[in-house]
């Protein structure tokens, strides 16, 4: 059962980023670059999903 919230906090989490935190969502884009911050964006929410499932 935790891995499963686990799970779905991660999922969620990054994708409502945008909408929650913008501004530190753009200080990292600045910080890491764009192409590592969409591949972290990219790599998270798939883990989330396999802990989901």
């Amino acid at each position: 059962m935790l891995l499963l919230i686990i799970g779905l906090a991660l999922f969620l989490d990054l994708h409502f980023v945008r909408v929650t935190a913008s501004q530190w969502r753009l200080a990292m884009i600045e910080e890491k670059g764009e192409a590592i911050w969409k591949g972290i964006c990219s790599l998270l929410p798939i883990v989330g999903f396999v802990a989901l499932v």
